[in-house]
C-alpha cells in the first residue's frame, strides 16, 4: 500500500511486544529487515524503526480519547512516550527525504511541535478533509461516555509490567474495538492510564480509568484490565522505547 501510494520515501514503525504482532526482538528484526529491502527493491529509500509494545505507548486508549491525547501532545509539546516515538519517526522521514544529519532533523521537528506549527498543519489537513475542526480545537466538544470506573492500586509498590495485549482486549471490552466484523464500535469507550510500567503506586491510588457507554461491561473489562499488571516491591526498569533503526 505504502509503495503504490508513490511516495519516494518511507519510515515503516515496526512494534514489538506483548501488544505487537511481532513478540519479541528478533520477529520484529526479521520482519523490518524484510519490508526494508522489498522498498529497497522497489527504488524507495526505507527504514524500519523498532518501537516497544509491551506497554501501551500512550496513556489514553480508545478512538475518540486517542485523538484527544494526539491533539494535546501537538498542543502542548508535552513529553511522553508517545511524544519521543512520534520525534524519532518524523525525524528519520526529515533524514531520508532530504539528506539532513539526524541531529539537524530532530531540531526541526522539535522546532515545529514547540511552535504549534504542526498544531497548525494538523487542523490545515482536517479542514482539507471536511472535517470539524472545532472538535481539535476544543477536545471537550467530542461525545463523552455514558458510564466511568476508577481502578484503585491492590497494593503498595511499582508495577513492574503491563501487558499490552491485555490492555488492548480490556478496551475491546468496554466497545472500543471489535471482537468480531459486525461488532459495533463505541467511539467513547477506552481507557485513560494514570500509572505504566515502572511507576510507584500506593494502595488505593487511581491507576486508570474505565468508560463505555454499557454499563453491563465495566466489571469483565475490569479484570480483564487488572489481569494485564504485574505489581512488585522494588522499582523496575523500563523497556527501550526505541530498540534500533533497520536501514
Amino acid at each position: 500500500k505504502k509503495l503504490a501510494a508513490g511516495t519516494k520515501s518511507i519510515v515503516l514503525d515496526v512494534k514489538c511486544g506483548s501488544g505487537a504482532f511481532m513478540k519479541t526482538p528478533e520477529d520484529a528484526l526479521l520482519l523490518s529487515e524484510k519490508m526494508v529491502a522489498i522498498g529497497k527493491g522497489a527504488g524507495k529509500r526505507v527504514r524500519a524503526v523498532i518501537s516497544d509494545m509491551d506497554t501501551p505507548l500512550g496513556k489514553n486508549i480508545g478512538n475518540i480519547l486517542e485523538v484527544k491525547e494526539a491533539v494535546e501532545i501537538l498542543k502542548s509539546g508535552a513529553d511522553s512516550d508517545l511524544t519521543q516515538v512520534c520525534i524519532a519517526l518524523a525525524t528519520n522521514i526529515i533524514v531520508l527525504a532530504f539528506g539532513t544529519s539526524y541531529d539537524e532533523a530532530e531540531k526541526k521537528v522539535l522546532a515545529v511541535l514547540r511552535s504549534g506549527e504542526a498544531y497548525n498543519k494538523f487542523l490545515e489537513m482536517v479542514r482539507a478533509q471536511g472535517g470539524d475542526t472545532s472538535l481539535i480545537e476544543d477536545t471537550e466538544k467530542f461525545r463523552k461516555a455514558r458510564y466511568r470506573k476508577e481502578i484503585l492500586s491492590p497494593a503498595d509498590g511499582y508495577i513492574s509490567s503491563t501487558d499490552a495485549e491485555k490492555i488492548g482486549s480490556a478496551s475491546v471490552v468496554l466497545g472500543a474495538g471489535r471482537a468480531t466484523k459486525d461488532d459495533a464500535i463505541d467511539y467513547t469507550a477506552g481507557i485513560i492510564l494514570h500509572k505504566k510500567t515502572g511507576d510507584k503506586v500506593q494502595k488505593g491510588e487511581l491507576i486508570a480509568e474505565l468508560f463505555t457507554d454499557d454499563e453491563s461491561k465495566l466489571v469483565s473489562a475490569e479484570t480483564m484490565f487488572m489481569s494485564g499488571l504485574t505489581f512488585s516491591n522494588e522499582p523496575t526498569e523500563r523497556a527501550k522505547l526505541i530498540y534500533r533503526v533497520v536501514e
